[in-house]
């Protein structure tokens, strides 16, 4: 998709790009579609390339972003802030479903933590146009608080414990 991009005024070194709704800044592919490969590579059966395949993604894409959603959060903190949001005592249930320290195993339970994270954000009130836990928390924290969260090689974790309100109080 082709975004406009125009200088915000003549000599100005500084261009403003005009996104649709829902469409989060400096991805080529958006939370929901890295969600749906990662989760194809660590809940699944399948192999990185076979999940890139479907994204029109490379093998080395899909181990990247597992590496990064396995990064990206705190499962307990996660679990922790689903909960504090959701109220209904089931949160985190299922968790332990998939063991082990290797990236395969983290990236499974943070996902699943983030789909807790996710449908208690949208029991809470907050609209979101994303499916997917990662994509509802990243769309999540860039409405209500500007944030971005880039993909590096050595991302910076995100602290659900500094996100439980957006300005005005509002989850």
């Amino acid at each position: 998709m082709l975004l406009h991009r125009a200088q915000c005024k003549a000599g100005c070194p500084s261009f403003v790009e005009t996104r649709p709704e829902g469409l989060y800044p400096h991805r080529q592919y958006q939370p929901d579609v890295v969600a749906r490969v990662v989760a194809a590579v660590a809940l699944g059966d399948e192999s990185p390339r076979q999940a890139a395949a479907r994204a029109t993604a490379s093998a080395t894409s899909a181990r990247r972003w597992s590496r990064w959603v396995a990064a990206l959060v705190e499962v307990g903190a996660a679990v922790a802030m689903a909960a504090h949001l959701s109220m209904d005592g089931t949160t985190g249930a299922g968790l332990s479903t998939t063991p082990g320290d290797s990236v395969k195993a983290v990236a499974a339970r943070v996902l699943q933590a983030l789909e807790y994270l996710g449908e208690a954000l949208v029991c809470a009130g907050v609209t979101l146009a994303s499916k997917t836990g990662l994509g509802r928390l990243l769309e999540w924290r860039y409405r209500h608080r500007g944030e971005v969260v880039h993909l590096v090689a050595e991302p910076s974790r995100f602290s659900p414990g500094m996100a439980l309100t957006a300005p005005g109080g509002a989850p």
